[in-house]
């Protein structure tokens, strides 16, 4: 997953291929007593996060998050875990930190590191993470919703899924009743849909159109099918000329900016994060799935995962140990309702307190489809953002833009 790149990427996107046959392997449970590590104590295990994850940040899921670290060190007399906080972007960030410290300070170097699906995806192809030793088992029938294999790194697992997320509708209560689950609804709604129409990636167009490939369980098996292509493309303009997507929307190029605009009361619906939802959303705003043609629910998921470090295989299997310790399903079943995100495990969810927010997610997460790798999401961003962005302006049709994108996408 992580490899795909370029043109490369979008061949394999447009190319049908035949999934090989599933074999479950054995899972592995976290070690539960202490000394069973296989490596000599003492010894100090350096976990590297993200800001949004510090555990000595004054929060409750901090304070949980860091009462976990301190049980695994109680389970195992003489490991000690320090953690340390990196951005997740810059010239000081997760990935360049490891960059230098790979090539100038390797004894510098982390055990594990929580990384982004985009973070991850760039450490492993400059090689500053490590296949798992281990053998998973990421299928349903072993507590996971079906993305976190792909989540993990697909055919090879480059992590443990840790925190998930996705793309879901805000909408106010006040004004709306019954937000709209397909997209007839939408239309007779009358309400205006918020979405970052300049944003590179184009992921609502991705998930409307994946949405419609009900049968697809893996990019490399879909054809960019025309008709269907073209559908998405006719929402958006019959949308555009209903007025519930003007075209204002192509200066919105973020999720962020969207955020901002939605708060200011310049639509009634909008599409973001879970995440953002469940952290930031003021208590007179509620969620509900994305509108699809259908009506059956769909989404793009994405999250983070712990992923090994440190060049030592005795290392590497002390830190794979700990990365099974912080993904156990009870574990994160209660730290990802404190923290704001969606758990990788269905036990994980049960665990959550009953109302509103734990009912969408017991729709989203089974749901959920991977969010393609990042180049292959750009390469794609390329063709359909432009194409909807025509739309919205009304400087192409449905059917002009379709072939503008099939076009660019055979051709590159």
């Amino acid at each position: 997953m992580f490899l795909l790149s370029g043109c490369a990427a979008v061949t394999e996107f447009l190319t049908t291929a035949t999934p090989p046959a599933f074999v479950p392997t054995p899972t592995l449970e976290p070690t539960a007593t202490p000394g069973t590590l296989g490596v000599d104590a003492p010894i100090t295990l350096q976990i590297w996060l993200p800001p949004e994850f510090d555990p000595n940040a004054d929060s409750a899921a901090a304070e949980i998050l860091q009462a976990r670290l301190d049980e695994y060190s109680q389970l195992h007399p003489g490991v000690r875990v320090e953690t340390r906080v990196k951005a997740s972007s810059g010239p000081a960030g997760l990935i360049e930190s490891l960059s230098g410290a790979d090539t100038a300070a390797p004894l510098a170097l982390p055990d594990l590191v929580l990384l982004s699906s985009r973070n991850a995806e760039v450490a492993a192809d400059r090689g500053l993470i490590y296949p798992l030793q281990m053998e998973l088992d990421f299928s349903p029938e072993n507590d996971w919703y079906e993305f976190a294999e792909e989540l993990a790194g697909g055919e090879t697992t480059w992590g443990i899924p840790f925190a998930a997320d996705g793309l879901v509708m805000v909408f106010r209560p006040s004004q709306t009743e019954n937000p709209p689950a397909n997209w007839n609804d939408f239309f007779e709604s009358g309400q205006r849909l918020m979405f970052p129409a300049a944003e590179p990636q184009a992921l609502l167009t991705t998930l409307l159109y994946l949405s419609e490939q009900e049968a697809a369980s893996s990019l490399a098996e879909l054809n960019l099918e025309a008709a269907s292509l073209e559908g998405v493309l006719q929402f958006y303009q019959q949308s555009q000329a209903s007025n519930l997507m003007p075209y204002w929307l192509t200066q919105l190029d973020s999720d962020q900016s969207v955020w901002d605009a939605y708060l200011e009361n310049q639509t009634e619906l909008a599409v973001t994060w879970m995440s953002r939802y469940l952290q930031q959303a003021p208590e007179h705003l509620s969620a509900a799935m994305i509108p699809t043609s259908s009506g059956v629910p769909f989404t793009l998921a994405t999250g983070w995962i712990w992923s090994v470090t440190s060049p030592g295989t005795d290392r590497q299997a002390a830190a794979e140990d700990l990365a099974l310790f912080l993904s156990e399903a009870g574990f994160s079943g209660s730290w990802t309702q404190a923290a704001g995100y969606l758990p990788a495990h269905p036990s994980g969810l049960t665990s959550w307190e009953a109302g509103p927010n734990q009912s969408l997610a017991s729709i989203i997460l089974p749901a959920a489809f991977p969010a393609p790798n990042y180049s292959t999401q750009m390469t794609l961003g390329a063709a359909f953002q432009p194409a909807v962005a025509a739309i919205l302006k009304q400087e192409l049709d449905a059917a002009q833009a379709a072939e503008a994108i099939i076009a660019q996408l055979t051709n590159d």
